[in-house]
């Protein structure tokens, strides 16, 4: 269940980037806010995004593989000898 939950809100945070960054094309931005989006969109896209890509593929998803084996060999149904 909270895995499920975890890919959802990275979709949706990476769905809600490409929104913001689409409608930047389509819609004119005054100019006493230009400065605003300036500073907030980068700090969305590029944070956002290079946080959820380093979890689903940088060391946490290293680390979660690394302990999903180690509980698929401390399993019951492995009980088989180590090999020395």
């Amino acid at each position: 269940m909270i895995k499920d939950f975890t890919n959802l809100l990275a979709l949706v945070c990476v769905l809600f980037s490409f929104v913001i960054v689409i409608m930047l094309f389509f819609f004119s931005i005054p100019p006493e806010n230009k400065q605003l989006i300036d500073t907030i969109v980068p700090l969305i896209v590029g944070a956002g995004l290079v946080g959820i890509v380093n979890f689903f593929f940088g060391s946490s998803k290293s680390s979660n593989d690394k302990n999903e084996t180690i509980k698929n060999l401390s399993s019951p149904e492995n009980t088989n000898e180590p090999v020395v």
